[in-house]
């Protein structure tokens, strides 16, 4: 039984467009399998090479190793990919929507991250070249299509004339605060022991200059869906786009692993309370909190540098 499911002529304009769809998606899904297998193989051939049999065990360890650089791939693309892709469906100006939301240069993976784009949004167009002699919309979606991937491919350039001019802008950072105005990363990196504090203070600088290391989307539970996360060994920074390069930090915690308890805990209540705010919080930010906020940002990373936090005195509450 094949696992495509086949059009017939007798079913709905909506009905083919989502089996066309989840065909296509289906066709991607077995794609990143065979790259996965084709890796593995390539690999394990290279080390039975190197090594004598007795040794073979080798070869699951790197096996999964190589699993987990493309499963990070892959959630490194999705998170540009669904930021582009959100900015465009609130009607935010398609050239802006993309440029606001690619990757900047400086990121190591930005090349694989632009082709992993472009290849779905060829994936997308291919899917309304099949439905254009039934729908009327499709060859609108077409020409959308063809716009985002003209768009994309003058990124590059454009964002090389910004680094050579020294026009590109950092991004802000603001702070989740209690009601009386406490910096919970402040709280977060003080209980937390300083040999963790270099890898903290590499995140934060790569939220800020935009290179967002390792960064991936949460999906284990309603109110963590969505919520980006930058990691390094055993440490994350949970944080959210708060507007157009304005970042909040949400979170600064050690994970110590998959089935750490306090980890999940702390997670889950601490985006319970930003859940409930996030609409003030959002609506709050201002030239005056960003400015304010700087200044607890390089405070931070001050004290990550000489592993000494010293906490800021309460003030702007983030419109808690």
């Amino acid at each position: 039984m094949s696992m495509f499911i086949e059009l017939n002529p007798d079913m709905k304009l909506d009905e083919m467009r989502k089996i066309i769809k989840d065909n296509s998606q289906k066709a991607i899904s077995l794609s990143k399998k065979i790259k996965v297998m084709d890796a593995v193989a390539k690999k394990s051939s290279e080390l039975i090479e190197d090594y004598d049999y007795e040794f073979i065990e080798l070869v699951d360890t790197d096996e999964d190793e190589i699993i987990d650089d493309i499963e990070e791939e892959e959630e490194e693309y999705l998170y540009y990919y669904d930021n582009m892709m959100e900015a465009i469906k609130y009607g935010e100006d398609l050239k802006h929507a993309i440029y606001d939301n690619l990757p900047v240069l400086e990121n190591g993976n930005y090349g694989n991250i632009i082709l992993r784009i472009l290849l779905e949004l060829k994936n997308e167009k291919r899917v309304y070249e099949e439905l254009k002699e039934v729908d009327p919309d499709a060859l609108e979606e077409i020409k959308r299509i063809d716009n985002m991937d003209s768009i994309i491919r003058g990124h590059h350039d454009v964002k090389d004339e910004e680094l050579s001019t020294g026009s590109n802008e950092k991004n802000n950072i603001i702070f989740l605060k209690t009601a009386s105005g406490n910096v919970y990363a402040e709280s977060d990196l003080a209980s937390i022991d300083s040999e963790w504090y270099p890898a903290f203070k590499g995140l934060l600088e790569s939220i800020e200059d935009g290179t967002f290391r390792n960064v991936k989307r949460l999906t284990s539970n309603r109110i963590s869906q969505g919520i980006p996360e930058v990691k390094d060994s055993g440490v994350r920074v949970v944080f959210d786009k708060v507007n157009r390069n304005t970042y909040i930090i949400l979170d600064i915690l050690v994970k110590k692993s998959d089935h750490d308890k306090g980890y999940s805990n702390q997670l889950i209540n601490r985006l319970a309370i930003y859940r409930q705010n996030e609409k003030a919080i959002k609506e709050s930010v201002t030239d005056e909190l960003i400015k304010n906020d700087s200044i607890i940002l390089e405070n931070i990373k001050s004290g990550l540098s000489s592993k000494c936090i010293v906490k800021s005195k309460g003030g702007d509450t983030n419109g808690l």
